[in-house]
């Protein structure tokens, strides 16, 4: 890397991390608090509503929603998958606008108009040493903010 950066392996193996890459239609969201998670539900729903999102076999939208491996309360990683490819620009502007850490973002941008190798990635746990899965409200503050259409419901607060 240039200026002394390190790669995103580098700092994922200093971190006992795994560098997760996305597919070309593919956005990463990294939600930092409740506010960004709320704005990503208006702003999904827009993305939606112009029929850009992709759709599982059932229906339902291809996103699959985690806690960050950080643990802390209301960070997630978003997958969300869009019905087109698209360069890694709009991959990062549509991600900013989708409420993902703006500093992130903006490290990105410059990231890949210096050309270099997976400007966009999240640094996820190895399986073995992953948590199992929780849903998103197990590590949100004051209830639950996952829309009742989405949730999986584990407690009385949720249902």
């Amino acid at each position: 890397m240039s200026g002394g950066i390190k790669s995103p392996f580098e700092k994922a193996s200093e971190l006992g991390r795994v560098v997760v890459t996305p597919g070309p239609n593919e956005l990463f969201v990294d939600i930092d608090d409740r506010e960004a998670l709320e704005w990503y539900w208006i702003a999904r729903d827009i993305l939606d509503k112009h029929n850009l999102l992709a759709r599982t076999k059932s229906g339902k939208i291809d996103e699959t929603i985690t806690p960050s491996p950080s643990g802390k309360a209301d960070r997630f990683h978003v997958r969300l998958r869009l019905t087109h490819e698209l360069p890694t620009s709009q991959r990062i502007a549509y991600q900013a606008a989708l409420g993902s850490d703006l500093m992130r973002e903006l490290l990105s941008l410059v990231q890949a108009e210096r050309g270099e190798p997976a400007p966009v990635v999240f640094f996820e746990l190895p399986p073995a040493a992953s948590p199992a899965p929780k849903h998103a409200c197990e590590l949100c503050t004051g209830g639950c903010p996952v829309p009742a259409e989405h949730r999986i419901p584990h407690s009385e607060e949720c249902a």
